[in-house]
């Protein structure tokens, strides 16, 4: 038999509840989430307070919540701001919420037993994805989304995590005294010395620098990792079919690039010494 929000069993929790907690309709649902498919958490705690008798509690003065649900618009606005340059085609929504509101929330769930009830970062995430969805016209994705922004509801402040994009290609090396890698200085490590003449290498260029600049550029990505096939010696010349490489792009904007025009700008920018 399914459980309804107006079985006395229910009703009879939600009462003592209210009794102790001043919450808004949403806090309210939220504790009986899992109760009656099809409804918001705000309005399941309507047809509760409804089914009490009850008046209702003004969201500013909730004390679980403390009116951070009339704040879903607004976050969804500064994540709005803050992925809109992105390219994607999935995203998910992540929320960090204050450590005393989470911590009054599993006092209240563990206090009544509640089976049914759900985290308040699972309502917002939830209710702040469908805005983003629909100002975007993308699809949520719960296991690999192309972006993930996390909110910090305490700050206004969001975090993107993006995944990583994957070139494959080969290169071929056509000038001796060119190393596959990056080499960081031995002495400095990296720093810049006088060792290094302050770049940091021990050479100044590599096969992964002279591909991966223009992929940076074009990707407008913060940072790279070169995965090749095999190393080579630096005095080696890398002739044939080439060498098999996989060139990882992190936390990059643009995803969508035309793969012909790269090779070219980059052969272009390598002069001929790595193409």
């Amino acid at each position: 038999m399914e459980i309804k929000l107006t079985n006395v069993a229910i009703t009879n929790i939600a009462r003592e509840i209210i009794s102790r907690y001043k919450l808004c309709d949403h806090c309210l649902g939220r504790l009986f989430a899992k109760i009656e498919h099809g409804l918001t958490n705000n309005e399941r705690g309507e047809k509760i307070r409804k089914k009490l008798e009850t008046k209702k509690t003004d969201i500013n003065s909730c004390e679980l919540c403390e009116g951070l649900f009339k704040e879903i618009r607004h976050f969804a606005d500064i994540v709005i701001d803050e992925i809109k340059n992105y390219e994607f085609e999935t995203y998910l929504i992540g929320a960090v919420v204050d450590d005393g509101v989470v911590e009054k929330e599993e006092q209240i769930r563990e206090t009544f037993g509640l089976e049914y009830a759900e985290p308040m970062k699972t309502e917002i995430n939830r209710e702040v994805g469908k805005l983003i969805g629909k100002h975007f016209q993308k699809d949520v994705n719960f296991k690999n989304p192309d972006i993930m922004a996390v909110i910090d509801t305490s700050f206004d402040v969001v975090n993107c995590q993006v995944k990583s994009v994957y070139v494959y290609g080969r290169y071929l090396k056509h000038v001796r005294g060119i190393p596959q890698t990056r080499w960081p200085c031995r002495v400095c490590r990296g720093v810049g010395c006088k060792k290094c003449d302050y770049t940091g290498k021990m050479y100044e260029t590599s096969v992964e620098e002279l591909i991966a600049k223009k992929l940076l550029g074009e990707t407008k990505g913060d940072e790279e990792a070169f995965h090749g096939c095999g190393r080579e010696d630096i005095d080696a010349l890398m002739l044939g079919n080439g060498r098999p490489f996989v060139l990882e792009i992190k936390n990059q904007s643009k995803k969508k690039i035309d793969l012909s025009v790269l090779e070219k700008k980059i052969n272009v920018f390598a002069k001929g010494s790595v193409v």
